[in-house]
């Protein structure tokens, strides 16, 4: 009997540094069909704009 496939887990990035476009990048494109993506935050406006025209190629709906 096949085992059932693990569940897509749901993440959410806080802080939209440096390092948060690879894991948005990662979580949107090669990993999307084990991850969701599901949030992301910053206090700074202009991150949370350059993290929305990232995602937007991908499908996902801005923030």
């Amino acid at each position: 009997m096949p085992l059932d496939p693990a569940p897509r887990r749901r993440c959410a990035v806080v802080g939209l540094g440096a390092r948060a476009r690879l894991h948005t990048q990662a979580l949107t494109g090669p990993h999307a069909d084990r991850a969701e993506l599901v949030a992301f935050c910053d206090v700074n406006a202009h991150r949370m704009a350059v993290h929305n025209a990232w995602i937007a190629p991908a499908g996902a709906v801005p923030a």
